[in-house]
């Protein structure tokens, strides 16, 4: 027997009722702060230009996109859905495992919950939820995904999203098995994109949410997949990453420990690399004596991965978006220089504010060779060298928005209130407000697809 058919047992018979409510309330939070991010995605670039595309396909309108009127088939909602919420680079990160996860998974379940063709009581919208971001995050910790070329969150969020579908959707255990095993026949995505400021980086969580939808489908329809896609000759740790996956850290507490604990919440809309420097440069400039300070030079020790990722030398005649996503002097430039790092930041005339690009230009980013594990982005060491000869060497080891520095709730209400200003359309202080109390309130929810429609396009609002 494979290890796939006791992961296929664990999410079908894990029992809602023992989920730690702990748990049920941080899947909200996550869930509030995607649909946040998936309204200020409706405006990132190349998003508009998808949904017109999917629509123009047209078929069956089975599902409900986020801001959009659009109801369309419900792999191409799905894929609309979590595209939204990866764009703009600014949803959940676990910083172990690597990933962002909630974008694949609730890009499927929204989906998934409307294909139901029943009421969705909202602690089983959650407990799928939980369950699918567990299981990513535990296949992405089980091998050495950083040292290849694959972008874990597609590759593996496929599988959380398959999971969490699964279990909405009541397949049975040869149903799971065989979607699992047609899903692993669609694991892609590459960290190519990333070098090359491509706007594909954002659309590779939505290829998982789309083609989990589409394996769940098939797997109802009785098609087979393969079925030893754990551990068997081809199975994903040999054929990706040339090795057998950890089973110690697929298995520890299966089913006791899920973690969706270890999900931090992005403060800053670009790569978690980014974040350990910005968090030093807005710690700084706001303490006394150095308020108001010039910078000559700023230094930051990092691992290799790291640099080769964000740390290059940035454009001097202007960024493009994801180049900017995916910039450390470009970040800490911003962060020094306007006491924050927003949505705005990445868009229009400021990927080409002069100011900005000459302090990013006296960033450098080099490698730390004493670094405890040199394929992770932390702990950074920053060092800020004033004109006046001033100098602080600051060493940051964790990153606000995760469990050890969390951001607070009063931050992440802010941060889901800003991202709806840039939504495509306009979102009043009631819809707003109807959002967040809808969202918030999900656990008393006898029908999901009824009580949050307010997530929804107006179109499709009844």
């Amino acid at each position: 027997m494979d290890l796939i058919e006791k992961i296929a047992d664990y999410v079908l018979e894990t029992d809602t009722n023992a989920i730690p409510n702990d748990d049920l309330r941080i899947a909200k939070m996550f869930l509030l702060d995607s649909v946040g991010v998936g309204f200020a995605g409706s405006t990132a670039m190349g998003v508009n230009s998808m949904v017109e595309q999917l629509s123009e396909w047209g078929g069956k309108e089975e599902a409900r996109l986020l801001v959009f009127p659009n109801r369309l088939p419900a792999p191409w909602a799905a894929y609309a859905n979590a595209l939204m919420m990866h764009a703009r680079d600014f949803d959940d990160v676990h910083d172990v495992a690597g990933i962002h996860a909630n974008a694949p998974v609730l890009g499927t379940l929204l989906a998934a919950s409307e294909l139901s063709g029943r009421e969705v009581a909202g602690k089983d919208f959650l407990s799928a939820q939980i369950i699918g971001i567990d299981l990513a995050a535990r296949l992405a910790m089980s091998v050495p995904h950083r040292k290849s070329g694959w972008h874990a969150s597609s590759v593996f969020g496929i599988m959380g999203a398959v999971a969490a579908g699964g279990r909405l959707l009541g397949l049975t255990r040869d149903e799971l098995v065989n979607a699992f095993g047609i899903a692993y026949s669609q694991m892609s995505g590459n960290r190519q994109c990333m070098l090359d400021d491509a706007l594909t980086k954002r659309m590779q969580p939505a290829f998982a949410a789309q083609n989990a939808v589409i394996s769940l489908l098939y797997a109802k329809r009785g098609i087979q997949g393969a079925k030893n896609i754990i551990e068997g000759k081809y199975g994903v740790g040999f054929t990706y990453f040339n090795q057998a996956l950890d089973k110690e850290c697929l298995l520890h507490e299966l089913g006791n420990y899920f973690e969706i604990r270890r999900l931090a919440i992005k403060p800053y809309p670009c790569c978690r690399g980014c974040h350990a420097a910005i968090d030093a440069a807005l710690e700084l400039r706001e303490k006394e004596e150095w308020i108001g300070k010039k910078i000559e030079s700023v230094r930051i020790l990092t691992s290799l991965r790291t640099k080769v990722q964000i740390g290059e030398p940035t454009n001097p005649h202007g960024m493009t978006q994801v180049g900017a996503q995916f910039s450390i002097p470009y970040t800490v430039a911003t962060a020094w220089l306007k006491g924050k790092v927003g949505l705005d930041d990445f868009m229009g005339s400021a990927l080409s504010d002069q100011q900005i690009l000459e302090l990013a230009g006296k960033v450098e980013v080099d490698v730390d060779p004493d670094l405890p594990d040199p394929m992770m982005g932390i702990p950074q060491t920053i060092e800020f060298k004033a004109v006046d000869g001033q100098k602080r060497v600051m060493v940051v080891s964790s990153r606000s928005g995760c469990p050890e520095k969390p951001l607070s709730n009063h931050r992440i209400k802010a941060k889901f209130e800003n991202c709806l200003k840039f939504s495509q359309e306009h979102v009043s202080e009631d819809h707003s407000s109807e959002i967040l109390n809808s969202i918030m309130n999900i656990e008393n929810s006898r029908d999901v697809n009824k009580d949050i429609h307010v997530i929804y396009g107006r179109r499709t609002v009844e």
